[in-house]
Order: C-alpha cells, then sequence, then structure tokens
C-alpha cells in the first residue's frame, strides 16, 4: 500500500494491472498462396476490445535466403474486418502472395478511431521494425493504443493465416474519491487533473520485439543514454473526468473517474501531480449546508508499466481534508471531603412513637 500526499490531506492508493489476453477471432482455415491476416488483442475494459477492434494498420516485408534486400510488402495498410475474416484487398488483384522460403516479417498498429495523433510519424525502420515517433498521449489525445508483430518463412504451399497478437502498450490510470465523512455528508469534486505527466513519446518497436522492456524508452545508439518520454511545453495536464452525474458521493459512496491513457514510465521524482477541487455539504432535514470548498494538491511518483492500468484510491474523512472537528469532553467534580458534625444528644424520650 502507499500514500499519495496532500498538502492538506492523506489518500491511500491502491493498484491493479490486468494483462490477460484472449482470442479475437480464430484464424480461418490457410488459403494457399495468399497472404491473409487474423487477430489476437488483449483483453480488459479498455477503449479496443474484443467488440471494437475491427481495422488495424499492418506493414510488412521479406528477404530471400540469398539476399539481404528486403521486399516491401505492406506499407502502412489498412486490414479491416470483414464477416469472419479479416481483408486488405478492395479485389483479388490487390492480394499479395508468399514467395517460398522468404523470411517474412510484419508489425502493426491499432488505435481508436484508425488515426494516430497529429505529428505522429509510423516509420517501418529496416523494412522489420516499426517504430511510432512523436506520439502524443496528453489531454487533447486520449486514444488506446495497440501493437503486434509476426514473422513466418514461407512455404511452397499451407502458409498459415498471419495471427496478429495485439497488446495494448499504453497505461490506464483512474481515481475513486471515497466518502468516508459521516453520515449526512456529501462531497463533489471536480476540476481534477492530472498534471506535468510525460505526454511525449517514441514507441520502439525493437525494443518490444527483442528483449520486453519499456518500448517508450530506448538507449541512444551514439550515447548509450536512454531517451525518455518527453513533457509538452507548459506542464501538460490531463483532465480526469467523471460519468454524467458521477462526480458527487454520500456518505459511504465512492465517486470515480473514467479512465484516462498515460505513456508508460518509472518516475524517480514525484513531480506528477494531482489537482481538484472539493467542496463538502451537510443536509440538515431539507436543508444543504455548504461545509467548505478547496482546491487540493497531491504529488505523485508512479510506475506506469505498459499494458497495465491502475485504479487509485483516495479515501477523505474531515481530518484529511484540513476540518476540524467539534469535540466536547465532560468531567464530573469531586465529593468534598467528610465534615464531622455534632448532632448534640438525643433524650429518648423525644424519639418518635413506634409506629
Amino acid at each position: 500500500m502507499k500514500k499519495i500526499y496532500f498538502l492538506l490531506a492523506v489518500a491511500a492508493m491502491t493498484m491493479t494491472g490486468c494483462s490477460q489476453s484472449e482470442v479475437v477471432e480464430r484464424a480461418s482455415d490457410a488459403q494457399t498462396g495468399r497472404i491473409n491476416f487474423a487477430s489476437h488483442v488483449n483483453k480488459g475494459t479498455r477503449a479496443i476490445d474484443n467488440a471494437s477492434f475491427d481495422q488495424f494498420t499492418v506493414f510488412g516485408s521479406y528477404a530471400m535466403p540469398t539476399s539481404e534486400k528486403r521486399i516491401t510488402v505492406f506499407n502502412s495498410q489498412a486490414v479491416k474486418k470483414s464477416g469472419d475474416g479479416w481483408t486488405y484487398a478492395a479485389t483479388d488483384n490487390d492480394l499479395r502472395y508468399w514467395v517460398k522460403d522468404g523470411a517474412y516479417n510484419f508489425a502493426a498498429y491499432g488505435i481508436d478511431d484508425n488515426t494516430l495523433p497529429a505529428g505522429t510519424n509510423a516509420n517501418f525502420r529496416d523494412d522489420r521494425y516499426l517504430n511510432l515517433t512523436g506520439f502524443l498521449s496528453n489531454g487533447a489525445n486520449q486514444k488506446d493504443l495497440v501493437y503486434a508483430y509476426a514473422a513466418h518463412t514461407a512455404l511452397e504451399t499451407g502458409n498459415p493465416v498471419v495471427a496478429m497478437e495485439f497488446k495494448h502498450v499504453l497505461s490506464r490510470i483512474s481515481f475513486v474519491f471515497k466518502n468516508s465523512f459521516p453520515e449526512g455528508y456529501t462531497i463533489k469534486i471536480d476540476k481534477f487533473k492530472v498534471v506535468n505527466v510525460r505526454d511525449k513519446g517514441n514507441f520502439y518497436g525493437s525494443v518490444f520485439e527483442t528483449n520486453g522492456t519499456n518500448p517508450w524508452v530506448n538507449p541512444n545508439p551514439t550515447t548509450g543514454e536512454y531517451e525518455t518520454p518527453e513533457r509538452s511545453a507548459g506542464r501538460p495536464e490531463i483532465a480526469m473526468n467523471f460519468p454524467t452525474d458521477g462526480e458527487s458521493a454520500a456518505s459511504g459512496q465512492s465517486a470515480t473517474t473514467e479512465a484516462a491513457y498515460v505513456i508508460p514510465f518509472a518516475y524517480t521524482e514525484a513531480n506528477v501531480h494531482l489537482e481538484f477541487h472539493l467542496a463538502v455539504t451537510r443536509t440538515e432535514g431539507d436543508q444543504e449546508i455548504a461545509i467548505f470548498d478547496k482546491t487540493y494538491n497531491a504529488q505523485l511518483m508512479p510506475e506506469w508499466v505498459m499494458g497495465h492500468q491502475y485504479r487509485y484510491t483516495i479515501d477523505l474523512t474531515g481530518s484529511e481534508v484540513g476540518l476540524e472537528p467539534i469535540v466536547f469532553s465532560g468531567t464530573v467534580g469531586d465529593w468534598s471531603d467528610w465534615e464531622d458534625v455534632d448532632a448534640g444528644s438525643i433524650e429518648a424520650g423525644n424519639l418518635p412513637a413506634e409506629l
């Protein structure tokens, strides 16, 4: 259990990761000679899932055993779902065919709305590895990105469908605000944003395919130093939105943000900020009384891993947001010391008669 430290509040944080995968569609029988595709995609509650994944963009080339020259077969070719299969060809004349003994390499990406953010370039490096340079994942560019590669040495006949197993290559984050105030208190969160994230990076297909480390960092071939994701100017921020009317929570309930995409990176300083406005009200009968409203700032040093999603839980109580509760105390004074009093003599004749 880690903690997010606020200027006025302390919030508990929990994290969950998802790295399951399942078959989107099983490959159909191979059609001799033709290059055909099938697709897998990681399982998870993400924008690109089994139901929505209907297009990807593929690059591919091959080299013969007697030559180092690679022949490009696909160059940013759209492959679309068509019935029970996938197609890249409008007509039979657009089909590509296997060349026996050719060593083929394929790389592909899929993205929400099938459009890379403006300024992003897809480069099929050395006609073998696909790099995506200048990729933006910020408030204006919230898109799920998946990536896959495959290799096959062509047979004369009986070549398989090229099964592209896509993986999510960004990270996802979400926040839960838990109302731990007493009964009758309501919290409302607005203007919530994650600020100062590394929002611009290069995705290196060669790193992804060869060693499985974070493909968003890469050693510079000249200096040997790792090139890390950048920050755009002006403290880039990502607005964390709530579902409609979902930013309020009664006592014992929670308000959960929608998910946001971030570039995977292990931060070494707590220089990612969480900023939000919190209002607390209390209900008495049919009257709503404003208790306070303030803006809070938290520092975060996350480690976001490719393909994982993280849910941060912020537990809000009065003391944690800077409220000082009304407290009573009560004491009872001691009895005085016993006082000895001389009651004088009491004559028997003055005693009352028996009843």
